[in-house]
């Protein structure tokens, strides 16, 4: 049942309550009663008459005007047909007043039945601004903590996963998504929950992988500090050999030209050993992106359907296909230009490269 039946319903059990109302004037007396009093009034006139009629002087009444005995007999006729038309204007009034206040009573419940009905329209509008007002602020935060969470997922290389906190940069957006889920339609909350059971299996399964290749680049880095500690080592040893006049002091110029060989030596294993370590460190980030790039593509479309609704229910156009189409194309050239720059990724040069 609509509300405004509901509201039309009440006002019809309201007037049925209240009943007829009541004549604000008093009702008169009714022709019945009229001719009776006057039936009455003649049969007591003849009975009395016939009781005095030894000590009348029909003579002296006889003397008496037929005038007088006319208005006599016309003036209670008159005066009864003249009650009898008051009595009856007296009824119809009544009536009609009657009526009157029926229909005033009417619509007085009526125009207090509308006005609650504006009441309670006002008052939902204002309860469904006041919603809308809160799921703008909730959507805006989710589709920030989105974005936040975007540029974790394409930084999770670089991720120390030994670390308890390394992907704490998820809270803010599982914060939001919950928000999200609390204010949002069945169908976006739907969709919601499955965008953070996504990103939920993403972190679980990236932890392993994204451990093995951290420590990777670890190692890969410390044996570039290694090898740059050893090259400057080769570097000073040539500046003090320089400083040394090989006919003066020969011994200590040889002395330096072996420190100078064996140093060289080490530096160019080094650098053979990080270039070894830069080399699997890249093939290992190469396996983290092969097996990020189809959760992030699962992950990216399920964010556009979750923005597509919540744009929906704002009142916003959203038209779901395109955005999906233009999303995949923004990632296609993202990862194009990852492919790119993986040719010189890792790639650090080795010992039998260097003149030194």
């Amino acid at each position: 049942m609509s509300e405004a039946e509901i509201k039309s319903s009440r006002l019809q059990q309201r007037i049925e309550e209240q009943g007829p109302t009541p004549s604000a004037i008093r009702e008169g007396i009714s022709p019945r009663t009229i001719v009776l009093c006057f039936l009455s009034a003649v049969l007591a006139s003849l009975a009395t008459i016939a009781l005095c009629s030894n000590r009348i002087d029909w003579s002296l009444i006889q003397q008496v005007h037929g005038t007088f005995w006319a208005a006599l007999i016309v003036a209670p006729i008159t005066l009864i047909g003249v009650f009898l038309t008051n009595n009856s204007h007296d009824r119809r009034a009544s009536a009609q007043l009657a009526a009157d206040a029926e229909k005033s009573d009417k619509q007085l419940l009526h125009d207090a039945d509308r006005l609650a009905m504006q009441l309670d329209h006002v008052a939902n509008e204002a309860q469904v601004e006041r919603q809308l007002d809160m799921r703008r602020e909730v959507y805006l935060e989710a589709a920030a903590e989105m974005v936040r969470a975007n540029a974790l997922l394409g930084s999770m290389f670089k991720l120390d996963y030994e670390d308890p906190k390394a992907l704490d940069g998820l809270a803010g957006y599982a914060a939001a998504n919950a928000k999200v889920l609390m204010v949002a339609d069945p169908d976006a909350a739907h969709e919601a929950q499955k965008l953070q059971t996504l990103v939920g299996k993403l972190a679980v399964l990236a932890a392993p992988i994204g451990i093995s290749a951290s420590r990777l680049q670890a190692e890969a880095k410390i044996a570039e500090a290694r090898a740059a500690q050893l090259g400057k080592r080769v570097e000073d040893l040539k500046e003090q050999q320089q400083k040394v006049d090989s006919d003066l002091d020969r011994g200590h110029w040889m002395q330096l030209f072996q420190q100078i060989e064996h140093e060289r030596a080490a530096y160019i294993r080094a650098l053979d050993l990080s270039a070894e370590r830069f080399q699997r460190s890249a093939e290992a980030r190469q396996k983290f992106d092969a097996f990020l790039r189809p959760h992030i593509d699962e992950i990216g479309d399920q964010q556009v359907r979750v923005l597509a609704r919540l744009r929906l229910e704002l009142s916003l156009d959203a038209d779901e296909a395109n955005m999906l189409a233009e999303a995949r194309e923004v990632r296609r050239a993202i990862f194009a230009q990852v492919d790119m720059v993986y040719e010189s990724l890792g790639t650090r040069p080795k010992g039998e490269d260097l003149d030194v």
